[in-house]
């Protein structure tokens, strides 16, 4: 959930937004989220194989002093190449995703797998298609990943997988500036969140999530440029707000998102 927006930025960006693409897509998502549900059981059933090992680079071990400086670190050349090859290569098709429904996150959304869930994805991938992002999934889970970034974030600080899911932007999808709910959450008192850069066009205007001092966007902390194996890490209790403008015409944008906090009493 997100929360803290400008009343007055989504004014403004619901004015910009009227009689797009966009606008018409998220007056239809019904339909359309509806027409995909049937687009993917008809599809076939090609399974992707992964064969790449799933790990992070030891360019995530080196960003720990920043992060615990900043609160936020950019990292670049995140994932092994080769599994990043893979998730390029086999990323699911637009069907596979809801498509988007609010202003604020007026993105493609799917494989959402929050604690608890079925760890092989059945619910969005029944048949198996998508090794890779399962692969991904568990080994966000694995001990050997929680460990590192235990060391990452301050080596005291013990956070559990909480959630993971993927979005397809394109042209005019933005994120309206926010803060996110779980700060707000009493069951809940740290938390990190990622955001793994796939695959996209790259440079302004991509979808390069930005940290912010306000929510209004005119403050820039930061904005990533590089959305081509590369990651965003921040603390969500820590005041900064994150967003981005509309894409531009001709772009896109892939990402995983996973959050990470300190609800380890619930069910792995």
């Amino acid at each position: 959930m997100a929360i803290n927006f400008s009343q007055q930025y989504i004014t403004n960006a619901r004015r910009c937004a009227r009689w797009t693409p966009l606008y018409f897509r998220r007056k239809l998502y019904h339909p359309i989220r509806a027409w995909r549900k049937l687009r993917s059981r008809l599809a076939l059933k090609k399974i992707y194989p992964s064969e790449a090992r799933c790990y992070v680079t030891e360019n995530f071990d080196k960003a720990a002093p920043y992060l615990q400086k900043h609160k936020w670190v950019f990292i670049e050349n995140v994932l092994e190449p080769e599994f990043h090859r893979e998730l390029c290569e086999n990323w699911p098709k637009k069907y596979y995703f809801d498509p988007p429904r609010d202003l604020e996150k007026s993105y493609n959304r799917g494989f959402y797998w929050r604690r608890g869930d079925d760890p092989n994805l059945r619910v969005h991938d029944p048949y198996g298609r998508y090794p890779s992002l399962v692969k991904f999934l568990n080994y966000l889970n694995s001990d050997e990943f929680l460990s590192r970034m235990e060391k990452l974030v301050g080596g005291y600080r013990k956070l559990a997988f909480y959630s993971f899911i993927l979005t397809d932007a394109s042209p005019g999808a933005e994120v309206i500036p926010h803060m996110d709910s779980i700060a707000k959450d009493p069951k809940t008192t740290d938390g990190i969140n990622m955001v793994f850069f796939i695959d996209a066009t790259g440079g302004k205007n991509s979808g390069g999530l930005s940290l912010y001092r306000d929510n209004e966007a005119k403050d820039i902390i930061f904005e990533p440029e590089n959305l081509r194996n590369s990651v965003l890490i921040y603390n969500t209790f820590v005041d900064f707000y994150h967003g981005f403008p509309p894409l531009a015409k001709n772009k896109f944008r892939w990402t995983v998102g996973a959050s990470f906090n300190d609800r380890s009493n619930e069910p792995r």
